[in-house]
């Protein structure tokens, strides 16, 4: 059993709503900084118990992946260190101690595929501050890119192959083999279950 199956839930299902000023363009000093919200919800906060002398909490970001799987380069997906950010940014939300320090949170996505021989694959992020300052610049960057696109390109598929939201996006799913379905019977069909 891994010890994020019996830690102490802080918050589950959390939405966060964290502000996020965007770097203003150094050739430009006069033009003000623009403010941008950072949204999304988190399946699961958990706090653990460092087993050292100094007993320290440990504050994890927990990310089920029971369908869609794990990033490739997980430690750099913007799942993750967007969720590390917000988390970071919010703690005073969630009741995370000011005397916390930055290395005492982590993200875990835990993998779950019953038909495997080990179901329970854990995969574990620590923080930084050097990665929280990196995240803040690719942020800025990249918001930045968005404010001043015309048209956004999609993707010709979706990359998830679980994906609920393919009737709003409009982007196709990925190939998946078809299910074949069998006639339903004209008559009523029972089964004795003893």
């Amino acid at each position: 059993q891994h010890p994020l199956a019996h830690a102490t839930v802080v918050a589950n299902e959390w939405s966060f709503n964290v502000p996020f000023a965007l770097s203003a363009p150094s050739t430009v000093p006069a033009t003000p900084t623009p403010h941008v919200w950072l949204t999304g919800r988190i399946d699961r906060i958990v706090k653990t118990i460092n087993n050292t002398p100094t007993t320290e909490s440990f504050y994890w970001i927990v990310d089920w992946k029971t369908g869609t799987a794990v990033p490739p380069d997980f430690k750099q997906a913007w799942q993750t260190r967007l969720y590390l950010y917000a988390i970071w940014e919010a703690r005073h939300q969630l009741g995370i101690p000011h005397t916390t320090r930055i290395e005492q949170l982590g993200f875990a996505y835990v993998e779950v595929k019953p038909k495997r021989k080990h179901p329970v694959k854990v995969y574990e992020v620590l923080y930084t501050e050097v990665a929280h300052q990196q995240t803040k610049q690719d942020l800025s960057s990249a918001i930045s890119a968005m404010l001043a696109a015309k048209t956004f390109e999609l993707p010709p598929t979706c990359p998830d192959t679980y994906c609920p939201f393919g009737a709003i996006c409009g982007i196709a799913p990925p190939e998946t083999e078809q299910l074949t379905l069998l006639p339903l019977p004209n008559k009523p069909f029972y089964r004795d279950w003893e």
